[in-house]
């Protein structure tokens, strides 16, 4: 039986109006150093074209496969990049790895270009959500798969495939380590006091993470046993724009200086990334946490990133979740393989960002303190025993 993972449409209104940007247009096709190309000549006009299935022999060993990711200022997304690079190359196909560095538009010509350069594939994790609908309905009137990698896109109608975890649950999962590690879940009254951060309302994901913990979080919260002492409980007033991590700095000085200079102690704090855990941990280290007299909060993270591993190992992050990118990788190129190979891809799940039904591949993912840290990351392969144990 078909698994349905939806998000709710009001949700994903909010996501459209707090993003600022619309799905709706895109700069013309960029043409390539030395080319003569156009958006004339080589892009079909798919205004009134209906939107067809991928075909199978969509794709051919030694095709160019593109790849378009957020950013490599990530640790992660790095990590994802090498990753398919390394497999899909080699399976036998060619690879347009490209970065838009956080950048909305930067992505649209990243794609666009990939379209002229004749990809057959694209695998896309979206920087905005709902900024990509014009560009895919162009690779899809351009016989080109589309693979959604990871971060849902919402408004198009032109995906084929979304590969990713099934981050509905990732929320859940943090909310469920800071409860049973405060004890919540074994009787401890409280009252403990966290702080919530979100990650950047462009991402679809961000809203899963957060009503998620939230929702483990209330029986708790509505009972006064955990206590927000800012009183900052709404998504939009635990954003972090953009993932600006100069902006996380200046919220979390004046949550400390506002609310905890009376000498309540910061219990926990709900981040939803480790790209933000990291900082976060750092952060409150130089305001004293991490001492005898002020324990270290029990901060949440998602990836796993060696850089948070270390951490995790050191007592400074409590958790991640794990996610074995290289599943991500393995199932991108399963499906690949299949169209080459002219079989329909075997495809389990359905997940609907919207009102789009998505035929999808979820793979499993693990919550990770420093009791599983060695067995998980290290027994695995995916870091060394010294990358993580090893000197800081």
């Amino acid at each position: 039986m078909k698994k349905r993972v939806v998000i709710f449409l009001s949700m994903l209104m909010a996501v459209g109006l707090l993003a600022g940007c619309g799905g709706g247009s895109t700069a013309g096709v960029t043409q390539a150093p030395g080319e003569q190309k156009t958006a004339e000549t080589e892009v079909k006009d798919t205004t009134e074209q209906e939107k067809e299935a991928a075909p199978l022999n969509a794709v051919s060993k030694g095709d160019m496969i593109g790849v378009s990711l957020t950013s490599r200022s990530a640790e992660r997304w790095l990590r994802d990049g090498n990753t398919l690079n390394e497999d899909l190359t080699a399976a036998g196909y060619q690879v347009d790895l490209q970065y838009a560095d956080s950048k909305p538009e930067m992505q649209v010509q990243q794609i666009e270009n990939m379209i002229l350069k004749g990809c057959k594939v694209l695998i896309v994790a979206p920087v905005d959500n709902s900024a990509l609908s014009s560009v895919l309905a162009t690779a899809k009137e351009n016989g080109i798969v589309v693979i959604n990698y990871d971060l849902g896109i919402v408004g198009s109608s032109d995906i084929d495939y979304f590969v990713g975890f099934d981050n509905s649950k990732v929320g859940t999962m943090q909310a469920e380590a800071i409860i049973e590690k405060l004890g919540l879940d074994k009787g401890e009254e409280g009252p403990f006091y966290i702080e919530l951060v979100a990650g950047s309302l462009a991402e679809a994901n961000c809203y899963m993470y957060f009503e998620g913990a939230m929702e483990a979080f209330k029986p708790y919260m509505d009972a006064g046993k955990l206590v927000v002492k800012s009183g900052q409980t709404s998504i939009e007033q635990c954003t972090v724009v953009d993932w600006k991590l100069e902006l996380l700095t200046a919220r979390l000085d004046n949550l400390l200086t506002t609310y905890y200079s009376d000498g309540t102690l910061l219990d926990a704090v709900l981040s939803p990334s480790d790209y933000l855990s990291g900082p976060i941990a750092t952060r409150l280290e130089s305001f004293g946490y991490g001492s005898a007299d002020m324990p270290m909060p029990v901060i949440t993270g998602n990836d796993a990133t060696e850089s948070v591993c270390k951490m995790i190992a050191t007592d400074e992050v409590y958790m991640s979740v794990f996610k074995d990118t290289r599943l991500l990788s393995g199932a991108c190129l399963d499906i690949i393989n299949a169209l080459a190979e002219g079989r329909e891809p075997e495809v389990t799940d359905v997940y609907t960002p919207d009102v789009y039904e998505i035929p999808t591949i979820f793979v499993p993912m693990e919550s990770i303190t420093k009791e599983n840290l060695k067995e998980v990351v290290v027994d695995s392969g995916i870091f060394t025993e010294e990358q993580i144990f090893g000197t800081k």
